[in-house]
């Protein structure tokens, strides 16, 4: 069993826990990139967030008024769906790891966190994926 069979199948599990909690709104299947929109699980300062290869997003994003909002976001998140791959498992303690340098160097947790500028700086290689995404709404 490869690395990303383990996270896809850890994320499938954390997905139907959450789901059991939460509820889904809606999911949705873009290649081996899964897009599940939930109404409670994303943590309350984030609109998504990335686990392994799948995208929590916020459900508010699935209305048609969100929908450029939705690019903007789908974009950024799949950097860190690449960044996933990149990482495997070592990934969020690598992101937490980058967060805390940034702040006990005076900078900000989030802003200065290397894995999010890298996502800032290569999301608009990934608006046509997220617009494709977007399209599957309709």
């Amino acid at each position: 069993m490869t690395r990303y069979t383990k996270i896809t199948m850890l994320a499938f599990i954390v997905e139907k826990l959450y789901s059991a909690f939460y509820g889904i709104s809606r999911s949705l299947r873009f290649g081996d990139i899964r897009i599940v929109f939930v109404d409670g699980m994303v943590p309350r300062w984030a609109v998504a967030q990335v686990f392994g290869r799948t995208i929590f997003v916020r459900s508010y994003l699935l209305w048609r008024s969100y929908r450029d909002d939705l690019v903007k976001i789908l974009s950024h998140e799949l950097v860190h769906v690449e960044q996933w791959r990149r990482y495997g498992p070592l990934f969020p303690a690598l992101y937490l790891l980058s967060s805390l340098l940034s702040w006990v160097r005076g900078g900000h947790y989030y802003r200065d966190n290397k894995f999010e500028r890298e996502a800032e700086e290569k999301k608009s290689m990934f608006v046509r994926q997220a617009i494709k995404i977007s399209s599957l709404l309709d």
